[in-house]
């Protein structure tokens, strides 16, 4: 596997070893008055210096390509937590179609590989996404890029009506995979309801309802939102 740490330390060992030579090269040729062993010191002290900018310009192509692949695992797995937790209920809002079809239609246009388009169908059209199917485009991802696509994820769900129980389950889901996966905590729903917890409405004084593993009371009637 590329390893940019690595190369960067072998370039400059070349390029010490490659001085080095060339000082000593340079001291004989004084020395002894030898033009010709002079010239010929030029002459390798180019070919050195083409032997190095090819190396450079290989590990800039690989760095490029390696951030460019990232960039493609981390855009799959956003369409796919999105699609895992708009369609926990079995259905699709209009606008969570919509919102899913336009990220379909982002992604397709930034990576126009055949073979990212059927992934993403695969995705869209499946019947049943399961963790496990999840989990698979989820450990290619960035821990950042899936806190980043929950996010939208539960954008989506919100867009137009509240989430649903098996909306928030899944988020909960993602969440739970986070925790494990980073060491931090991503659950948001640490805090037990008791007694003493004030759901009253400071806007109109209604009684909020909780919102389960969303760490949260919203007012059905002003939207107003409180979080515990």
């Amino acid at each position: 596997m590329f390893d940019p740490l690595l190369t960067s330390a072998i370039l400059g060992g070349i390029q010490q070893a490659s001085q080095n030579a060339i000082r000593n090269q340079n001291n004989r040729a004084r020395q002894y008055g030898n033009g010709s062993a002079r010239l010929d010191n030029i002459q390798s002290q180019q070919i050195i210096q083409q032997r190095i900018q090819m190396m450079q310009n290989k590990q800039s192509n690989e760095s490029t390509n390696l951030s460019n692949l990232q960039n493609i695992h981390d855009m799959i797995a956003k369409f796919a937590v999105c699609c895992y937790v708009a369609r926990a209920d079995g259905s699709l809002s209009a606008s969570e179609r919509q919102s899913l079809d336009s990220l379909y239609g982002e992604i397709s246009t930034k990576c126009k590989l055949d073979t990212i388009k059927r992934e993403m169908d695969k995705i869209y059209f499946s019947e049943q996404l399961d963790l496990i199917t999840i989990e698979s485009y989820l450990k290619l991802a960035s821990a950042d890029s899936i806190v980043a696509s929950l996010a939208l994820a539960e954008d989506i769900v919100n867009s137009d009506k509240k989430a649903s129980a098996e909306e928030n389950q899944n988020i909960y889901t993602i969440r739970k995979y986070l925790t494990d996966r980073t060491g931090k905590n991503y659950i948001s729903n640490t805090f037990q309801i008791n007694k003493e917890t004030d759901s009253r409405c400071s806007g109109c004084g209604a009684t909020m309802d909780f919102v389960p593993y969303a760490h949260r009371f919203e007012c059905p009637y002003c939207g107003n939102t409180k979080y515990i």
